[in-house]
């Protein structure tokens, strides 16, 4: 289970997480910055696979140097401060295992640049819906072209490996492991987003649209009961009946109608061309790299 965690970090969660993300962007001195990593990796280690912290402020990654902390997953939005600050830092980048989120504020014709860049400097991508939704067809051409037909670059650049992952699967006859809402990480009941109110949602873009499932100071028996778990449900349960046409696509099985939760009228060419282009290119990539 994935939480992105908000301060405070006393928040106790009801079920075991299998990776965390510790936002740290609200720390005003060296001191209470080294007692909450400390504490963070004291905490939450024990019942968690991998703990990511996430920079709101990237310059806290050179105080994290200069404290020696070292092999630290973290987690920044790209914008134009943190461009700057990763050619400041380039030095010091190898001592992080660093994953940058590409939002709505970089274009879609400017994705493969920033990807390139990153993957030139060691860093991981990952692209949110609200920045995959606006990207048209002729943009998805050229970032399959140049990022998702690249093996240099696949890995590194999510949720086109994913994309790589669901095509290897079908050519192998293999069970489809994902689909796009865990790609996206917003498969309801798996992924989960606390802010530091305590409100939980299924991601950041749900936070940002003031949708929540409930609060952790409200009791049990009311957490099921919101209007956004009663619209999942529903989508859910209606598919057949309200988008047949979605229901009945070949690719159903892999994007699980995701696509169209929020906005029924989304038109998924971009999206089907990728698919396609990935399988008939396929033989390019190696099975170590799509298993």
């Amino acid at each position: 289970m994935y939480k992105e965690i908000d301060l405070p970090i006393s928040i106790k969660l009801d079920a075991k997480s299998y990776s965390k993300v510790i936002r740290v962007d609200k720390l005003t001195n060296i001191v209470s910055f080294k007692s909450m990593i400390d504490k963070s990796l004291r905490f939450y280690n024990r019942n968690t696979e991998v703990l990511y912290f996430y920079l709101k402020d990237f310059s806290l990654l050179k105080t994290m140097n200069n404290l020696r902390y070292k092999d630290l997953n973290i987690i920044f939005d790209i914008n134009i401060k943190n461009i700057k600050l990763l050619k400041e830092y380039k030095d010091i980048l190898k001592n992080f295992n660093l994953t940058a989120v590409l939002d709505s504020g970089v274009k879609p014709h400017e994705i493969v640049g920033v990807v390139k860049f990153l993957s030139f400097l060691g860093v991981k991508s990952v692209i949110t819906f609200d920045l995959f939704k606006n990207i048209d067809e002729k943009e998805m051409k050229h970032i399959m072209n140049e990022v998702v037909l690249n093996p240099d670059f696949v890995k590194d650049v999510e949720p086109f490996f994913s994309f790589v992952t669901y095509i290897y699967e079908k050519k192998t006859k293999r069970e489809i492991k994902d689909t796009l809402w865990d790609a996206f990480k917003e498969k309801p009941e798996k992924f989960f987003y606390v802010t530091s109110d305590g409100y939980v949602t299924l991601s950041k873009r749900w936070d940002k649209r003031s949708k929540y499932f409930y609060n952790l100071q409200e009791p049990k028996e009311k957490r099921h009961s919101s209007e956004f778990y009663k619209e999942l449900d529903s989508y859910e349960q209606n598919l057949f009946f309200k988008n047949l046409e979605c229901a009945m696509c070949e690719s159903f099985e892999f994007c699980g109608a995701y696509l169209k939760f929020e906005n029924g009228s989304y038109d998924c060419t971009p999206f089907q061309t990728m698919l396609k282009n990935i399988e008939e290119n396929f033989d390019i990539f190696k099975v170590s790299k799509a298993a």
